[in-house]
């Protein structure tokens, strides 16, 4: 998920490459031909260079993911009229949105031209028939846009002050109308929080004093309560609740089968909540809460024939849940519950 260290890595093993390739080219031409290994060692020296430079440019776009087809991550936001709204990223950086009707229909793929390589997506509605949508892209600039009643704003950056480090993951929420809240993970690891109110500035990022992370979530049950969710590196799956102005201690929820490697988080209806998780074996597994029974164990849900890469949830009603989830070849697929589980079925492609 990290964008920059995946392609300092990239460049670093090309340039292992190239140098051994260099060595093996001038061992081989000199022990084959060593007078014209001494009159063309320059020639060499020059087209080994412009070799590494153009696997290295090659390859850094595609970890960037722009040449690859299919989706990198997915969110969704429950829209509140009976529409589930999902977002994906392609591997090309384009942020497509789809409508997911509660009859399992889908609308066609429209993109919303956020500009640049977007890397990941979240979306929050803070009023009725709006919709604010985030996105970070690959070199960690978080923009938005607001759908208010059907029309779309331009976008522009959050001005967002105290960042240290490059934006990797984001998630929102909103705690009551009139409030949204993103949440974030850096490439450091460091998880961060920033807020608006209606008619006010963003905060600064605040620090959610946990370290060693690469995904995030986050939901609210019911008005004035937030549940935050956090991935570590060893795939353990964290989670804090917030409710009388005050936020509580992290707690360590462990795994729900292999090292997770994605997390998302939705609200069912009030008081209800579900949170799902992809593993890096493509394996998937959930945690459920309600005001009466408090949170369960652990479930194992079905995955896809391929597994998941990244997951998200989310409502079309009070009692109709709906996971969307990232395959290993960048396929979406689609699951529903209304009583129990329907099997994944494939989302037309964009």
């Amino acid at each position: 998920m990290v964008v920059h260290t995946e392609t300092r890595s990239v460049t670093i093993a090309t340039a292992v490459i190239a140098l051994v390739i260099a060595v093996g080219v001038n061992a081989v031409s000199a022990a084959i031909a060593p007078e014209w290994s001494r009159k063309n060692v320059l020639w060499l020296a020059v087209a080994v260079f412009v070799f590494a430079v153009g696997t290295a440019l090659v390859l850094r776009r595609w970890r960037a993911g722009t040449s690859l087809a299919g989706a990198r991550a997915v969110a969704a936001v429950d829209t509140g009229d009976g529409v589930l709204e999902v977002l994906q990223v392609s591997r090309s950086g384009s942020i497509l949105v789809s409508g997911h009707a509660e009859n399992g229909e889908w609308s066609a793929w429209n993109d919303l031209r956020a500009g640049g390589k977007a890397w990941d997506v979240a979306a929050v509605v803070p009023a009725n028939d709006v919709v604010e949508y985030f996105v970070v892209d690959t070199e960690g600039v978080l923009r938005t846009a607001r759908r208010d009643r059907g029309q779309l704003s331009a976008w522009h950056p959050v001005p967002i002050a105290g960042v240290r480090g490059q934006l990797v993951r984001i998630a929102a929420t909103s705690l009551m109308p009139g409030h949204r809240e993103v949440f974030a993970v850096t490439d450091g690891g460091r998880v961060l929080h920033a807020w608006k109110w209606d008619g006010t500035p963003w905060s600064a990022w605040s620090d959610a004093g946990l370290a060693g992370c690469i995904d995030v979530a986050a939901c609210s049950q019911r008005d004035g309560v937030l549940d935050h969710f956090a991935v570590d590196r060893d795939g353990a799956v964290w989670q804090r609740w917030y409710a009388d102005e005050q936020w509580h201690d992290w707690e360590n929820w462990g795994r729900p089968g292999s090292a997770a490697r994605a997390v998302s988080a939705y609200r069912k209806a009030g008081g209800f909540q579900e949170v799902v998780v992809a593993g890096k074996s493509g394996d998937l597994g959930n945690r459920w809460y309600s005001e009466e029974e408090g949170w369960s164990s652990w479930g194992v849900l079905d995955t896809p024939p391929a597994g998941l890469d990244d997951v998200a949830g989310g409502t079309t009603s009070a009692h109709h849940m709906h996971c969307v989830g990232v395959g290993k070849g960048g396929d979406l697929w689609s699951m529903s519950w209304s009583g129990w589980w329907s099997s994944w079925r494939a989302v037309p492609k964009a």
